[in-house]
Order: structure tokens, then sequence, then C-alpha cells
């Protein structure tokens, strides 16, 4: 009973259900349980499965382009090209993608098949697009990457990327300077804060183990209750605050003075962070598992579908629909919205865990600097804070919100 795709002889609910089934990560195995457990009859053959995909992907490819040129007319506008090519900007998106792939399903399945039929297995290794692009170790896919993505954004985008944030171990920025993309022109390395605070945590680890069997000047260990001891069962962290002992202070000293170096701040000075590329990539795994063997169309896939949703949005995924079955369908434009929804109403609950944390950090702060909060405003006309007492304060904002219950000039 489900219509027919317009102009192909594909049924709707098999197109839909296909990237359906990509967005929940469910690869073909699985939609037949998918489908019984709902009433539905069970989904196209595998063969054509795969390759609907390869036409999928295709379709997929070109609304995620679409939605890169369109961030990278905007980010150059907002940046001048730099901070929001490197997602540094307050609303980060994906400007271009490059996938690796070091196996191929085909030809592994051709393989199985050299002995028992050769002429079989060459005919599948010719006919086929092998998905393998990429040979060398797993350790510089990153670095073979970025290199790509630099090297084509002229040709691509018509700009170049001065910049590029990374971790203070990454091997990709000595690749840029080495093979430099850009003849004349030098790329700049901006250091990734969050890599850089857990150098703080590592160094001190690495203190702990140094000294974990020897004694310090008090003839203690330097873990311990109250000493220097790792949180590891998710335990909050006590910021109330308190001392080390002495010896414990004198042998973890090194670690501060490294780390509060002028030559170690100097790194960190206008550093970004990598956390929209987190963002991005745990889209892409939620859809293409890593504990699954996919094959390199799955993966793309997976890739194009993050880009136009952390990009655009859910809802942008039914002009996709709209363009592939005809139309976008109303449960489809509630379903996505709501996921939209979803995902802002998260961050925001985020975002104001962060604001209730700081804010009580600094009260706290300030309860231990001064014994009492101090509660504080700056007058009109006057740039001296004055102290004011809380109740009075109510009684203002409440006459000033309640103007009725004041006096007029008439009734006076």
């Amino acid at each position: 009973t489900s219509p027919k795709v317009v102009g192909s002889d594909h049924r709707d609910i098999n197109v839909r259900s296909q990237i359906g089934g990509h967005l929940c990560g469910i690869r073909y195995a699985e939609l037949p349980k998918l489908m019984g457990a709902m009433n539905l009859p069970s989904p196209i053959q595998e063969q054509i499965y795969s390759k609907w995909d390869k036409n999928l992907l295709l379709s997929i490819k070109s609304f995620s382009n679409r939605s890169m040129t369109r961030a990278v007319n905007e980010a150059v506008t907002a940046r001048h090209g730099a901070a929001a090519l490197l997602s540094c900007n307050t609303t980060p998106e994906v400007l271009d993608i490059e996938t690796c792939s070091k196996t191929c399903n085909v030809c592994m399945g051709a393989l199985a098949i050299k002995k028992s039929n050769p002429a079989k297995c060459n005919d599948v290794i010719r006919s086929h697009h092998c998905e393998k692009n990429y040979n060398k170790s797993s350790g510089t896919i990153e670095a073979h990457a970025v290199l790509n993505m630099f090297k084509r954004s002229v040709s691509k985008y018509g700009i170049y990327y001065t910049s590029y944030v990374g971790d203070g171990d990454s091997k990709t920025f000595t690749i840029l300077s080495n093979e430099t993309p850009y003849p004349g022109k030098v790329i700049k390395k901006i250091e990734d804060l969050n890599h850089f605070s857990k150098r703080m945590k590592r160094q001190l680890e690495t203190k702990k183990r140094e000294y974990e069997r020897q004694t310090l000047s008090d003839d203690k260990t330097i873990g311990g209750k109250s000493r220097l001891s790792t949180a590891r069962d998710g335990t909050p962290y006590d910021h109330t605050p308190y001392a080390l002992p002495r010896p414990v202070l004198d042998a973890i000293k090194p670690v501060f003075d490294n780390l509060c170096s002028r030559k170690s701040l100097a790194c960190v000075v206008d550093a970004s962070s990598q956390n929209a590329n987190e963002g991005c990539h745990s889209l892409v795994w939620l859809m293409s598992l890593k504990h699954k063997v996919s094959s390199g169309t799955t993966l793309e896939i997976a890739c194009h579908l993050a880009i136009i949703i952390f990009n655009d949005g859910y809802f942008a995924l039914g002009d996709l629909f709209n363009n592939i079955c005809g139309y976008r369908g109303h449960y489809t434009d509630q379903a996505m919205i709501h996921f939209d929804s979803s995902r802002l109403h998260t961050e925001s609950k985020e975002d104001n865990r962060k604001r209730r944390k700081e804010a009580d950090h600094v009260v706290q702060q300030n309860e231990d600097n001064n014994g009492q909060a101090n509660y504080s405003y700056n007058a009109l006309g006057d740039d001296n804070d004055k102290k004011i007492n809380s109740h009075e304060q109510t009684d203002d904002d409440y006459n000033e919100t309640n103007p009725g219950d004041q006096l007029t000039s008439e009734d006076k």
C-alpha cells in the first residue's frame, strides 16, 4: 500500500526506512527485526539495499556540500576565515570532510572466493568501485585527511585556511608545516585549551607515580587521605578549600612552576577548543558504530548526514526526504522538530548548569574571603559601589513593579 516514489520504482516506505536506518545506526541485518516487530513487511533484498545505498550517498552528499558551502560563506563573512573555519566561532559549522578507508568489503568478499571461483573473483574486482583509498598506518589518517582538505580549499571554496586548532602533540601541524599546502603562506597553530588543561592532571599523576614508593619528609607517601589522591569512582570533587601537607606541596610544586611559566602560558594565548569537532564526531559514530564492521559507503553516509544535522539541524533532513521521496511528510517534520527542540533544550540545560556552577564558585570565594556575601550595586552617575540593605532593595523592587500601591500627586 506504500506509494511509489515519483520518477522511480522505489516504494516510499523502503526509502524512508533505509534513511531512518542510517540515522539510527541500524544496518540491513537489523531492519527486518524492526519491521517484523512493527508488523510491517520485510525491507528490500540486501543486494538492492546496497545498490540503493550508493545512490542515497550521492543525494546526501549534494545536500551536505550545499550546507558546507553556505557555512564557508558565512564563516568568511563573520570571522575573515581563520577562526570560523576551525569551528572556533560562536556557532561552529562543518566546512569540509574527508573520509579514509583502509579496507573494501567487496574486495574482501571477492578474495574469499578466489580459490573456489577465480573467474568470478576477477570479475567482481574489475567491475566494482573500490572503497579503499588509504594504505598507510591508522595513526596518520588524521594528518592525511586534514592536509587534503587544506590543499583543496582554494579550488573548492576560493579561500585559504590560515590557522589550525590542534593538540600539543598532534602530528597534523607538523605535516601542514612540512608540506605547505599554500606556497608562500604560513599556517598558524592555535593550541587546544582543553588539551592544555589536561596536562595538569597528567603531570600530577606522573609525579604521584614517581613518588609512589618513596616517603616524603614527614615519613608518609604522597598519596592517601588528605594527600594527593585520584577519584576513579566518579566521585565529584570537593571544592571546599583545604591545605595539602607541606611535603606534598613541595613535591608537586615543579608541576605548577612548569605550567605557569611564561613559555607554557604563551602557548595558550588566543587558544581555542575542539569541542565542536567532538560533537560532530559523536553524531557520526552514533550512525556508524565503531564496534560494528561498516562499509566505506555506510561511513560516508553517516558523515554527510552528520554534517547536515550539525550545520542545519534535523529539520533540514526534510529537504532530503522531499528530494528523494517527492514530499517531506507530516510525521517526519514533527519528529525532526522534536529532535531539534530536544537538542536545544539539552544545550540550554548544560549552559545553565555551568553558569550556576560558576556563580556558586564565586559566592564561595567571596564567603571565604570576607566571611559573608556582599551585595553591591553601582549607582547611576557614581563610580563607587554602595552597600544596600537587601530588605530595602526588595521593597524598592516591589514598589517599582506595583505602581498602583503608591500614592499619586492627586492622592497626597
